[in-house]
């Protein structure tokens, strides 16, 4: 077990250390959102939804998956009754957000999700249930500016000093701002995780039974993507996220509050226990993800203007200039001792050690995709690299470049 989850499984007064140290806090109750609001009034569904075959097709589906489970009639979902009493107000002509090619991905995900939690199980397998469910929202259907990623560490200001998020959205930076951050000694400090030349725009935690778990995890993740966007020069705003928790998934907004990240449930939650509440939750996260995009897009518009860039490369150098609010590398006592933070009198001194282990500032990116930013002397010696295999010279693997090129970049700074 991680030393992050440890943490979030741990006692109040051990959460509350945590919080202090990483200037982060988790409340029961914050301002309302009204984009949220408006977002979860607003939904309409396409009407391909409502087309004979479509509803044939998922009764049928809901029928088999019935009977292999033995549900009685009285637990049975119904989506043609659902379908047939949709009120004309809420059916729209067109299909925005792709539903009539994304309908049968988002039943089966639905359908993972519905007997993971029927079956009690692992958060794995609930996890799973849900991965399509951000995937089509943020990354996959039409227009789509997010990456997605699962399973992915981020870096805290203190102890425990990562935390391992369940889903990471995020959007490249431009190009041209990610090669002047790596002309920075301390360019990690402009990453939330591995990878310069990405800005964090939603992250998700997935719990089967432990709604505090989850809400401290997401705590520490959101904690981590505002230290970032700072870092970065954008202006303090909102960064959202949201737990998944047995069948229901709630909402969660971050803000700076007098220097600390405050991070509080915000309405709305979708009951994911039936197939139309997860199509109307998924259409909620495309809004979400389309105001997001949007709002990163703004940013990334003024920093194309030169007085917009000389803005963003002035508090760059600012934030540089402040110092480091993350540490350069994993620990080694992160990554592999799980005792660490499992209390005792020496908790405290572990939380502190110095033992490293190289990580690197660029981590690479799926092979299909540019390298944006990095440092510029493992810029320079994968590309000539690039250029030996271009001329049938052997190479080793890829990631042994990138530490080979990373550990040469060391020896320069």
């Amino acid at each position: 077990m991680a030393n992050d989850d440890r943490l979030a499984k741990g006692s109040l007064d051990r959460w509350a250390v945590a919080e202090n140290r990483n200037k982060c806090r988790l409340g029961n109750i914050g301002p309302a959102v009204p984009l949220f609001t408006d977002f979860a009034d607003e939904i309409m569904f396409p009407r391909c939804i409502l087309d004979e075959q479509f509803i044939e097709t998922i009764s049928s589906l809901d029928e088999q998956m019935c009977n292999s489970l033995g549900l009685s009639s009285t637990f049975r979902p119904n989506y043609r009754m659902w379908a047939k009493s949709l009120p004309s107000g809420q059916i729209q002509e067109d299909d925005p957000y792709d539903l009539e090619l994304w309908g049968y991905a988002l039943y089966s995900s639905w359908s993972s999700h519905f007997v993971a939690i029927l079956d009690s199980g692992t958060e794995t397998e609930l996890r799973n249930g849900t991965v399509s469910l951000f995937d089509l929202a943020f990354q996959q259907r039409s227009g789509w500016k997010h990456l997605f990623k699962q399973q992915r560490k981020v870096f805290l200001p203190d102890a425990p000093f990562t935390s391992t998020v369940d889903i990471i959205l995020t959007m490249y930076l431009p190009s041209d701002w990610g090669a002047y951050l790596s002309l920075f000694d301390k360019s990690y400090i402009f990453a939330s995780g591995l990878l310069l030349g990405e800005v964090v725009t939603f992250v998700s935690e997935a719990k089967c039974k432990e709604p505090t778990t989850a809400q401290r995890q997401l705590t520490f993740d959101l904690c981590s993507a505002q230290h970032q966007r700072r870092a970065l020069g954008f202006d303090d705003g909102q960064v959202f996220g949201a737990t998944v928790v047995g069948d229901v998934l709630s909402m969660y907004c971050s803000t700076w509050e007098n220097d600390i990240v405050s991070v509080y449930p915000a309405m709305p939650s979708f009951n994911l226990s039936n197939f139309p509440a997860f199509m109307m939750c998924y259409i909620f996260l495309c809004k979400v993800s389309d105001y997001v995009r949007g709002e990163v897009n703004k940013v990334f518009e003024e920093w194309g203007t030169k007085d917009g860039r000389s803005k963003f490369e002035e508090r760059c150098r600012n934030a540089h200039a402040r110092g480091p609010w993350r540490r350069r590398y994993l620990s080694q006592s992160t990554t592999h001792d799980s005792s660490r933070l499992s209390g005792g009198s020496n908790a405290q001194d572990a939380m502190d050690t110095e033992d490293w282990e190289f990580a690197g500032d660029v981590e690479m990116q799926d092979e299909h995709q540019p390298v944006n930013g990095g440092d510029r002397l493992v810029l320079e010696n994968l590309q000539l690299l690039e250029e030996q295999q271009s001329e049938g010279m052997a190479i080793p693997p890829a990631r042994d470049i990138t530490r080979w090129a990373h550990r040469l970049a060391e020896s320069y700074e």
